[in-house]
């Protein structure tokens, strides 16, 4: 599913609220960036790696609040394929993993998000663990089909379980905008 870039902006949003210098780094998402924001526009997740780090030096905090993509075509084309047969193959070859390099340099207070289909906890813990991350804010990607559990993706509305390495809070659904003051602040805690 395309991001709207909605976490992200409500981060920025809320960490320019809490009086931090911000930079977001995005690709293509709809939404505008907060007034006075430093927005870096990005076309592809290698391109996002690139500026992510070369532009490290100056930070204490990085928030990973998307997962770039985990995998880019082999042969990228700049025209629409056009249609040949019954069926088509798309070699991929595996993208950097951003968070995780990051994280191993060991220099910024790093921050994941992960959207998990099922076994949220268990998940999250993992990616906590194996990308060395300081924290990391997991959502249970919901049936939009249900209003009720209308949540993340594509969503105003957001539900996580914040993890890291001695303790666990879950924030419970409520507007993007609303978690990401509460998850600021407990950034900003834990930091």
């Amino acid at each position: 599913t395309p991001s709207t870039g909605g976490s992200a902006i409500a981060m920025t949003q809320a960490a320019k609220n809490a009086g931090a210098p911000v930079t977001l780094r995005a690709g293509h998402v709809s939404l505008q960036t907060p007034a006075k924001g430093e927005r870096i526009e990005v076309g592809s997740a290698r391109e996002m790696h690139q500026v992510v780090m070369s532009q490290l030096d100056d930070n204490d905090i990085f928030i990973a609040t998307a997962a770039v993509a985990d995998y880019s075509p082999v042969e990228p084309h700049d025209q629409k394929l056009k249609k040949h047969a019954d069926t088509l193959s798309i070699q991929l070859k595996r993208n950097p993993d951003i968070l995780a390099e990051v994280a191993a340099l060991d220099k910024l207070f790093c921050v994941g998000f992960a959207a998990e289909t099922e076994h949220l906890q268990d998940n999250a813990r993992k990616k906590l663990q194996s990308k060395q991350l300081d924290m990391i804010a997991a959502n249970q990607v919901a049936n939009l089909d249900n209003p009720d559990k209308d949540t993340g993706v594509n969503s105003e509305y957001n539900a996580l379980d914040v993890y890291w390495r001695d303790g666990y809070i879950q924030l419970e659904k409520a507007r993007k905008t609303e978690l990401a003051r509460k998850l600021v602040q407990l950034i900003a805690e834990h930091y």
